[in-house]
């Protein structure tokens, strides 16, 4: 995967605003220090998780992708592994600085920073540009999940908004038909029907405002915005409390047949949990529609597969996640 893989004209800028560390369960380490990086991507804004060694394989995949002359432009500004101190809030926060600094040198160069890789690292939609002049598909038609070919199920982020463990069982396994009804520059409407009943519809207004919504039955709040040059709605939802926060971002792909949804959960004092889901489009749905004013397909081809995120910090919260979504207990 090479450079063009992202939009050459995205203008993308990051900063670490703070830290958190959370607990671990790595053998000689009780807990683990993340860096909060604030992302501006376009008029779209939002805040990824990253250990220390995540930037270290950041660079290495970077080093090994480009070679000099390009590697030498970042050579020698990643700082080193802390073998000692690691909890020392002083060291931390110099660290942090380093980090900033490294990221700014990285995004300072238009291949780097156009890489797949850098786009992973800040969980940026990917999206060719041979696709994003083609313009995107609608969400609008009635989606089921393609269990097979999708990366995880949606137990953790259905246990975070709050919904009971009986209808969270219940509807294992239980085929899901959802339905959009997409109004470009409008709003979202969605409807989701099993075999065991028929859940409440719900509209979202793509205006780009925070609106109070209801989770589990108390008070959160849900923005949703557009990006029809590359097809994506994106969703962030703040669960009730300050609990944390959902990312969620919807595409249809290709030739309109299949739904992708890529999905960050955020939970306080926890590492970010990355889910991919896929949905293909049912045979009763409506035909594939365009946004409003966008050209004439673009071959299935020109829509770029997404990097690979890379995978949360490996820490005692994380892996409670992991292991309800196994199914373990």
């Amino acid at each position: 995967m090479n450079s063009a893989d992202l939009l050459d004209d995205v203008a993308v800028r990051a900063r670490i605003v703070s830290t958190s560390n959370v607990a671990c369960e790595e053998l000689f380490r009780s807990q683990i220090t993340l860096y909060h990086v604030q992302v501006q991507h376009n008029d779209l804004a939002h805040v990824v998780r990253r250990r220390y060694s995540e930037f270290r394989l950041l660079h290495d995949a970077l080093a090994r992708e480009f070679g000099p002359p390009y590697a030498n432009l970042i050579a020698g500004l990643l700082p080193p592994k802390l073998v000692i101190g690691n909890a020392d809030a002083e060291l931390i926060a110099e660290r942090m600085t380093a980090l900033a600094a490294y990221l700014s040198a990285v995004l300072a160069v238009p291949a780097l920073s156009r890489s797949a890789r850098v786009g992973a690292f800040l969980a940026l939609p990917t999206v060719s540009p041979r696709a994003s002049v083609a313009g995107g598909w609608l969400l609008t038609g009635s989606w089921t999940p393609d269990e097979a070919r999708s990366r995880d199920t949606l137990e953790p982020l259905l246990q975070a908004m709050g919904t009971p463990w009986a209808i969270r069982r219940m509807l294992a396994g239980v085929k899901i038909v959802t339905t959009y009804d997409h109004a470009a520059g409008g709003s979202l409407s969605e409807r989701a029907v099993s075999t065991v009943g028929e859940g409440a519809p719900n509209t979202i207004l793509l205006d780009g405002v925070a609106h109070p919504t209801k989770i589990g039955g108390r008070d959160g709040t849900v923005r949703a915005v557009e990006r029809p040059e590359a097809g994506v709605v994106r969703i962030e939802t703040t669960l009730p409390g300050g609990a944390g926060h959902v990312v969620d971002e919807r595409r249809v792909l290709g030739s309109g047949g299949e739904l992708e949804r890529t999905i960050e959960l955020t939970l306080e004092g926890k590492p970010p949990l990355h889910l991919h889901r896929l949905l293909v489009r049912t045979q009763e749905s409506v035909a594939p529609q365009r946004w409003p004013g966008a050209e004439s397909a673009a071959p299935a081809s020109a829509i770029a597969p997404r990097a690979a995120a890379a995978p949360p910090p490996t820490g005692r919260c994380w892996r409670c996640l992991r292991c309800v979504q196994a199914g373990d207990k």
